[in-house]
Order: structure tokens, then C-alpha cells, then sequence
């Protein structure tokens, strides 16, 4: 067991599932002992890779160029890694000062949540007392109004949330999502 990570230490010894777990400063990587499941099962070692500076920016710079091409309002790009900490911010010549909070709130109520900002939006219409509570927990970062969408990787792991102020709704989620599509990644709108 390496002690060096004790909160994972709950992965190694006690269950006698995982072999080894090594840390890098760019992945995770869990090889499993497939000898401690069903013959029928299959195991795969899980690898995560998190949201790159380089595509943080593609997607902050492939949404305003879509805003920009349907010709919508000056945006705010704000894009989070999973643990909701800044990773790359675009405002627009002309976009308001109060566009980048606005993203923010979008973008960390996503990432916190596990879900789009359309399906917090949709939740808050039927618990409003427990969203303004969660708005407060939060000092002001959640905000669950459209315009943000989740970032996946291929297999469907969250990296991280873009937010986008400016335009509707509809519009700030569309151009998150082709930001995010044009940085190769997956994203998630669902509601």
C-alpha cells in the first residue's frame, strides 16, 4: 500500500481486487486482478485523463467563433475541470462584466451536479426552495440556468462543465457544445 495516497488505500489490500495503482501527473491508472470476479465478467484497467489547458481553449475559442458565425450576442466562455476549478475563460470585446459570474454559476452548478444545466433548470422548477438553498451552500457559484454543458471523454467520464453567458439559453448551450465538440470531447445536455 502506498502511503503517499492514503484515501486510496481502501482499493488495495482490503479487497484484493486492484494490483496496483499508480499515479502520474497527467492520468490515473487502476490495473484490476480479474482473478477475484465471476470467470464471465470482464475488467478493464480504468484510465482517466483530465481536461487539457489546450482543450479548455479550443473549446472557449470554437464557441465564440460559432457566436459569432449565427451572429448572437458578445459571450463569456468559462470552462471548469471536474473538480469545478477554473481551466480557461474567454469575454468577448463588448460582453458584460457580469457575463463571466453568470458562465461561472452555469458552468459549477454542472460540475457539481453531474448534469447539464438544463436538467438543473428543469429540477428547479419543482424544488425551488432546495435550489435557492443549494445557490446559498455554494456562495453564489450555482446557478441553474441553461447554458452550460457537461464535458465527457469517450467513455463517458465527466472532465469537466462549459459555461456560456450572452445569448438565450438555447443559444449559450449550443455554443458550448460545438466548443466542446471541436476540442474532440463529448458533450451532455441532456435534460
Amino acid at each position: 500500500m502506498d502511503t503517499r495516497f492514503p484515501d486510496l488505500s481502501i482499493l488495495s489490500p482490503q479487497t484484493n481486487r486492484f494490483q496496483l495503482l499508480k499515479l502520474t501527473d497527467r492520468m490515473v491508472v487502476c490495473i484490476v486482478d480479474n482473478s477475484s470476479f465471476p470467470s464471465d465478467s470482464f475488467i478493464t484497467p480504468e484510465i482517466f485523463m483530465p481536461l487539457t489547458l489546450k482543450q479548455a481553449n479550443t473549446i472557449c475559442e470554437k464557441a465564440l467563433e460559432h457566436a459569432r458565425a449565427k451572429n448572437y450576442a458578445k459571450l463569456t466562455v468559462v470552462v471548469l475541470d471536474e473538480s469545478g476549478n477554473l481551466k480557461a475563460v474567454q469575454r468577448e470585446d463588448g460582453a458584460s462584466m457580469f457575463r463571466y459570474d453568470v458562465a461561472l454559476g452555469k458552468a459549477w452548478g454542472a460540475v457539481a451536479m453531474s448534469c447539464s444545466s438544463r436538467a438543473l433548470a428543469n429540477r428547479a422548477k419543482g424544488n425551488q426552495n432546495f435550489f435557492l438553498t443549494l445557490a446559498a451552500t455554494a456562495q453564489g457559484k450555482f446557478l441553474p440556468q441553461q447554458g452550460a454543458v457537461l464535458i465527457r471523454d469517450a467513455g463517458g467520464a465527466i472532465l469537466g462543465a462549459a459555461g456560456i453567458s450572452g445569448a438565450s439559453g438555447d443559444e449559450d448551450e449550443e455554443c458550448a457544445a460545438k466548443g466542446v465538440e471541436a476540442a474532440g470531447l463529448k458533450p451532455d445536455a441532456s435534460a
